[in-house]
């Protein structure tokens, strides 16, 4: 081998190293997240969600799940880094809910809250927005508050102050 190709050589098995221990593209979303909530439904980077999708089309657009948790409802699929967990129906083997963490908390297997773009009825959502802005149908009790739109329900639950929210939950119809 010459000297000239020795450069080469080692950068090809720093590649090979990568692709060994995992650290490639498809564990990272190859796009800007975006889920939208209409009274249509709900959209996720210009798909429509509905709860008839299966994890592999989830995979395609988020990587690969880091956790899973087999529990009495469901098998739960979470992305810690992006803070999202996925349901799937025993029965159907179908994601039928999604919830994004604004903020982690400590029930969540989720490390960091999620940052993408997320927006209902026309309004940005973040971890600062008060529900009761969201919608006129918002009902909140305690921590807890929902509005219900023409096809789904969501769900949103807030910090103990009741000023922040800490994730949304949506259940697909």
């Amino acid at each position: 081998m010459k000297y000239a190709q020795l450069p080469y050589f080692h950068l090809s098995i720093i590649l090979f190293i990568f692709a060994l221990t995992g650290i490639t593209a498809k564990d990272k979303p190859t796009q800007a997240l975006k889920f939208v909530i209409e009274d249509s439904g709900i959209q996720l980077n210009d798909n429509i969600l509905k709860a008839d999708r299966r994890i592999d089309f989830y995979e395609g657009i988020l990587g690969k799940y880091n956790i899973t948790e087999n529990r009495a409802d469901g098998l739960y699929y979470t992305w810690d880094k992006l803070g999202i967990k996925l349901r799937e129906d025993g029965n159907t083997k179908s994601i039928n809910q999604i919830t994004l963490f604004l903020s982690p908390i400590g029930t969540s297997a989720t490390k960091s809250p999620y940052k993408g773009k997320l927006s209902a009825l026309g309004k940005d959502i973040t971890f600062q927005t008060n529900p009761s802005k969201i919608s006129k149908e918002t009902i909140c009790e305690q921590i807890f508050c929902a509005f219900d739109l023409e096809s789904l329900t969501v769900y949103v639950n807030l910090t103990s102050d009741k000023k922040k929210i800490q994730y949304i939950q949506m259940v697909l119809p």
